[in-house]
């Protein structure tokens, strides 16, 4: 089940970021960054957790 959550998981990052790079509007690239950059902090706090 782990393994489907890391896929899941990879698969939402990696579509924030082609939102990020599609984004018409700077508003919304910086909404995009800024989702992005909370899962970056998520992922630290559980790294460091280890």
């Amino acid at each position: 089940m782990e393994d489907k959550y890391h896929h899941l998981w990879i698969l939402f990052r990696s579509r924030m970021a082609q939102r990020a790079d599609d984004a018409a509007s700077t508003e919304k690239k910086e909404m995009y960054d800024w989702v992005l950059e909370e899962t970056a902090l998520i992922e630290a706090e559980v790294f460091l957790e280890e």
